[in-house]
């Protein structure tokens, strides 16, 4: 038997569209069916209370984690779906969703497919595809039939969809949901985060799809000071994967040994393994708290890359990547020469870092101010800032020769106007590109 928990927290006609959802795709007796409703529509309590094929949980006065655990409790099904009303997933994608935690020891957290995931996890995300579009339920219905064919999954970090499936006794080992959140997201990064700590995996299932409809994220200020109480940990920031960098590597390279410098949680390095499992993984990092989540699936070490000396790494990588991290560093040209040690000959670096000759930048500073910010170019915790001349001197001093120069941009036909002002008193010789790059992107490779 397979229990199904679902969360409801709208109106009446919310409750009407779970019932239907429930009789069309999920009436057979090999399922228990409980509903769990936290809203605040006494009008759609009463309806749901005569659901006589399914199970109702008044979660009104005891909140999402405590309603959740009860049902968790009552299940009976060794496997249990736990689904938020907003998404849809036919049997077909169900199905998958088992079929890939078999394949996991059963122990797993498995998600499905989403065409727009919440949060930073790109494993989670469909990609884009023409055929990924449906009008309606049978439209619905037949993509996901197609899609379940596909036997694959990739590892996820930390996800925030509440919609998923494990095993009964694999969420009681854990002491199923921390009662300390109140709202799904943090639900469910908690409990990727606890799966992760016990050494269970979190994966995707590249057979399932689920369809979510239109939904306000809830947030809650009182759950983000929780999470931080009890991680040490912010989210995205620790759990956000450079995917734009990762596109430089050759990630199926035989052999392939990569150190990323500021690993986080790792969620950079866990995209490699996703890509290649044979790769050898290695990660700095001084948060501990944060390094703990990492050493799970790599060799990661605190140590300060500006006084590093690790004979033992000489010429050891193919990649070393530092997404955001040389802007923090007291002295980034000792640091980038002890790397360039490190590299096997031939072997690159990745560096991104925000470019001070931003237009915005200098918008600050002619209206008389330069204001560090919680984020951005003028980061507080930033200690050092770059153009792409000082960036690419910087590498080149260390033996790195540059080779391939990326940019980020985001700027409206109001600050196009600004730029073109601001360009017109560049000294000769100076590219005007510099103004629009709000980060730079560099691919060096050793001498």
């Amino acid at each position: 038997m397979l229990t199904i928990v679902l969360l409801l927290t709208g109106d009446v006609q919310e409750a009407r569209m779970m019932q239907a959802y429930l009789q069309e795709n999920y009436p057979g007796e090999e399922y228990e069916r409980i509903l769990v409703y936290c809203g605040e529509d006494a009008e759609a309590l009463a309806f749901l209370d005569q659901e006589v094929s399914a199970v109702l949980f008044d979660g009104r006065g005891a909140g999402i984690a405590a309603s959740c655990n009860a049902a968790l409790h009552h299940a009976n099904g060794q496997e249990i779906l736990f689904s938020a009303a907003c998404y849809i997933l036919v049997p077909s994608a169900l199905l998958a969703m088992q079929r890939a935690a078999g394949g996991s020891d059963g122990a797993s957290l498995v998600v499905p497919m989403m065409k727009d995931a919440l949060g930073v996890d790109e494993v989670q995300r469909l990609p884009a595809n023409p055929g990924a579009s449906y009008r309606d339920a049978d439209g619905l219905r037949r993509f996901a039939e197609r899609l379940s064919a596909k036997r694959d999954t990739f590892f996820v970090s930390a996800v925030l969809d509440f919609c998923f499936l494990a095993q009964r006794q694999a969420l009681l080992d854990i002491g199923g949901f921390s009662e300390e959140f109140h709202t799904t997201p943090f639900l469910m990064l908690d409990l990727c985060l606890r799966f992760w700590q016990m050494g269970r995996s979190r994966v995707a299932a590249h057979g399932a799809f689920a369809h979510r409809n239109e939904m306000a994220l809830p947030y809650n200020a009182q759950d983000e000071a929780a999470f931080i109480r009890k991680y040490g940990l912010k989210y995205p920031y620790s759990f956000l994967p450079r995917t734009d960098l990762l596109e430089m590597v050759d990630l199926q390279k035989p052999s392939l040994a990569v150190l990323e410098v500021g690993c986080a949680c790792g969620a950079t390095l866990l995209a490699i393994r996703n890509k290649n499992p044979e790769a050898r993984l290695y990660g700095i990092e001084f948060n501990e708290k944060a390094a703990a989540f990492a050493r799970h699936f790599a060799v990661v070490e605190a140590l300060d890359v500006e006084t590093l000396d690790r004979p033992a790494w000489h010429e050891k990588f193919d990649y070393i990547i530092l997404g955001d991290v040389i802007e923090h560093l007291r002295e980034p040209q000792r640091a980038m020469k002890n790397l360039a040690l490190l590299l096997k000959p031939g072997g690159c670096v990745l560096v991104s870092t925000p470019n001070v000759m931003h237009f915005s930048v200098f918008r600050m500073m002619l209206a008389g101010r330069w204001k560090y910010e919680e984020a951005g170019i003028l980061d507080r915790t930033h200690l050092r800032f770059f153009t792409r001349t000082e960036l690419l001197a910087l590498l080149e001093a260390a033996g790195l020769e540059p080779q391939e120069v990326f940019e980020s941009r985001e700027e409206t036909e109001h600050d196009q106007a600004f730029i073109a002002q601001l360009a017109a008193l560049l000294a000769p010789g100076v590219d005007p590109e510099e103004l629009h790059a709000y980060q730079w992107k560099v691919v060096a490779k050793k001498r």
